[in-house]
């Protein structure tokens, strides 16, 4: 490593890319090896003088770690980071030509020969920086450039002005019953349009004066979902979707005034866990909406792209952007000269996204291929928003906000704060400032616990509350010994693994990779293991496991949502992910040695509580499947067992004789715990649910208790008004 260049070489003399803070944090705790480096000093060291969430150092951390491999870095739980390979300090003049092997990275005493520490460098028994005047006259020349270069921007303050700057107000723009979503402001950041159930009709689109006291509804979808409104340039029309399940949506247009609204297109989505906002976009002089729908090819295979419509005569053009079909492009902007669309791109089995930059000639057609952000990790990623100048691309990521000058890297420029949601802002310029619009939640998933009579298979009272939080949580799993609670939960800052007693008390966390998304814990048989997966930038899901007596974690294998243990212990049901509108396939993976087995077209597979089938749902299909265990690899005996079902609406837990699962109703919203029983083909309601219930269902070994999780009471969430000065100093 050569931190002054900036540069990392392998052992064969091929270079690796790592670049941004990444970098930093490897030069920040190899200078530091061995020690113990508190998280608080190490995110002040990187981002100093900044408010930073621990997302962006684990992320950091999860870089360093896909790179070099995991055993450098260690996690001390609670405490901070350990660089515990040994290092040792080179001589500039000693490092090997490129193409040439890079010297051991081991740690070795002086020899009687050696000449000693010379430009950089340092042994055992001198741990210090030497300094000779080749590198005193060097660094003196690069403080020449540096100030040079301040001098320079100091000469031109505007080339590094941000409209975000300091939070100077901050007011409620809705306080209303239930979740206020998708909010918009108008052009002149004097109107806002947002998705509301209101007390009448169905989740319509509502606008409001900013500073006048009531909304007036513009449009009411009835039984489908009106939402993601998007205002014309000129502010005198509002396009919207009007949803009816997670795939088919009709793209409305209408004044902003009121009226009849007017379907300019019938399209379908596919349903990804996150996909940001805003889903449609217009064109500077509003005579086209762009937005992702899936295309009309030959194929079979269900591919989607961003599309261009021509809103007076109904054509639709693929833009053509994605050359693989492991792509999917949504949320786009288009920036108000029309020069610039920018969008973000997910990758098939991963649900971190990336943002690109596209080029735009005359008509909106692309020229050239997309381009990604520069120095900026694949992550959740959303909001897209232009300034006014068309040279900065305002976003939001974890309750920050960031801004793309396009002829520099992305930065950060203000942080909202935690309860802001993730994937729902608007922000426009004003002038000299900027005005944003958020929703902030009110509520979080909280582990439910429903007393059961196990005979019955019917609730003996309401739902309760388990190991009550601030935060979120979620996948909650009872131990087969039925002593113990795991679940997800971020209730101390990034998500993780937790564990509890099965009352709940006594909460604390397991494990932690260092990563965005964890989920799925998974007992082993024998309790003493759990199973999860987490989500990585720039590669597929993986599968890791901890041991529950120690917390010792170790990756296993590539793979998404583990749905059980074999009964014997030896292996795990894993699912692969296919391409974007592809189909995912259950896979029997042995855990000693890796060795995979496709079974078939499924997900989160599970075996019953005899051991005598698998039980599974399908992404293209709804319900809930099995076929007997034993011809697992075929395909003529699979069973659809119940149809009110999809996946990832809260999951599956098979008991002696049957199992429970939540009933969905027929526009896909969570409806009813419920309970099928293999004997008589029946199914039946066991206790309703609230409409927003999370992944997870697990029941006790004795059948007597049920968790899940759910916002108790119904969503609530806000939306509030945020004026921003400008700030120079980034």
């Amino acid at each position: 490593m050569e931190p002054a260049r900036r540069a990392l070489t392998r052992p064969d003399g091929t270079a690796a890319r790592l670049s941004g803070k990444p970098f930093d944090t490897l030069v920040y705790l190899v200078e530091r090896a061995g020690e113990l480096v508190d998280r608080d000093d190490l995110l002040h060291g990187i981002w100093p003088k900044r408010v930073i969430e621990d997302n962006n150092l684990n992320q950091a951390i999860a870089t360093l770690r896909r790179l070099l491999g995991e055993q450098h870095v260690v996690t001390v739980a609670g405490r901070g980071y350990q660089f515990v390979t040994p290092v040792r300090r080179v001589p500039l003049a000693a490092l090997p030509a490129r193409g040439e092997p890079a010297p051991s990275l081991t740690r070795t005493a002086s020899s009687p020969t050696d000449p000693g520490p010379t430009i950089g460098s340092f042994d055992a028994d001198t741990p210090r920086w030497r300094l000779r005047w080749p590198v005193v006259a060097a660094f003196a020349a690069g403080l020449a450039v540096v100030f040079a270069a301040i001098a320079l921007l100091a000469l031109a303050p505007h080339a590094t002005m941000s409209l975000v700057g300091t939070r100077v107000a901050v007011q409620p723009l809705t306080s209303y019953p239930g979740a206020e979503l998708t909010p918009a402001l108008s052009p002149d950041g004097d109107r806002i349009a947002f998705s509301w159930r209101g007390p009448t009709g169905g989740r319509g689109i509502f606008v409001s004066q900013i500073g006048a006291a009531e909304p007036f509804r513009l449009s009411d979808g009835g039984e489908a979902d009106d939402v993601n409104p998007a205002w014309s340039r000129d502010g005198t029309r509002i396009a919207f979707l009007r949803r009816y399940d997670p795939e088919r949506f009709d793209v409305m247009v209408m004044s902003s005034l009121g009226g009849s609204a007017r379907r300019v297109y019938e399209g379908q989505m596919f349903s990804i866990s996150v996909e940001g906002s805003p889903l449609l976009a217009w064109t500077p002089e509003g005579d086209h909406l762009l937005f992702t729908t899936r295309r009309s090819a030959a194929s079979a295979e269900r591919t989607f792209g961003l599309h261009r419509l021509t809103i007076a005569t109904g054509q639709l053009q693929d833009l053509g952007l994605a050359d693989q079909p492991l792509y999917y492009d949504t949320s786009p902007a288009v920036s108000p000269d029309g020069q610039w669309l920018a969008f973000t791109r997910y990758t098939r089995t991963q649900r971190l996204n990336q943002i690109m930059l596209q080029r735009l000639g005359p008509g909106y057609v692309p020229v050239g291929a997309p381009q990604r952000a520069p120095d900026l990790e694949p992550d959740i990623h959303h909001s897209l928003h232009w300034g006014p100048d068309s040279k900065r691309l305002w976003f939001s990521n974890g309750g920050q906000v960031f801004e793309w000058l396009l002829d520099g890297s992305p930065r950060h420029v203000h942080t909202l704060g935690p309860r802001f949601s993730t994937f729902e802002m608007s922000i426009v310029g004003r002038g000299t400032s900027a005005r944003a619009a958020v929703v902030t939640r009110r509520t979080d998933e909280e582990l439910l616990a429903l007393p059961l009579d196990p005979a019955t298979h019917t609730a003996t009272g309401p739902a309760q509350v388990r190991a009550p939080s601030s935060g979120v949580d979620y996948h909650p799993r009872i131990s087969p010994d039925g002593t113990m609670l795991a679940f997800v939960s971020d209730r101390t800052g990034p998500r993780a693994i937790w564990l509890a007693n099965r009352d709940g008390t006594n909460p604390r966390p397991l494990a932690t990779v260092d990563q965005l998304i964890v989920g799925y814990p998974r007992w082993s048989p024998d309790s003493k293991s759990i199973a999860f997966h987490a989500s990585a930038p720039g590669e597929a899901r993986v599968i890791y496991r901890v041991d529950v007596a120690s917390g010792a974690t170790s990756r296993l294998f590539n793979g998404c949502c583990p749905g059980s243990w074999s009964a014997d212990g030896r292996s795990l049901y894993v699912t692969e992910l296919g391409n974007l509108g592809g189909v995912n396939t259950v896979a029997r993976v042995d855990i000693a040695t890796g060795h995979r087995e496709r079974l078939f077209e499924g997900e989160t597979a599970m075996e019953s509580a005899d051991g005598q089938h698998l039980l599974y749902s399908k992404q293209r299909e709804p319900g809930y499947f099995h076929r007997p265990l034993i011809a697992a690899s075929g395909s003529a005996d699979e069973t659809r067992l119940v149809d009110d079902y999809r996946p990832s609406a809260g999951g599956l837990a098979p008991v002696d004789g049957g199992f429970y699962y939540v009933g969905l109703a027929e526009d896909s919203t969570p409806r009813a715990i419920r309970f099928h029983d293999y004997a008589s083909g029946e199914t039946k309601d066991v206790a309703p649910v609230p409409a927003v219930t999370a992944i997870g269902l697990t029941v006790a070994p004795d059948g007597r208790e049920l968790l899940y999780s759910a916002v108790d009471g119904g969503p609530e969430s806000d939306i509030m008004l945020i004026d921003f000065e400008a700030a120079t100093d980034q």
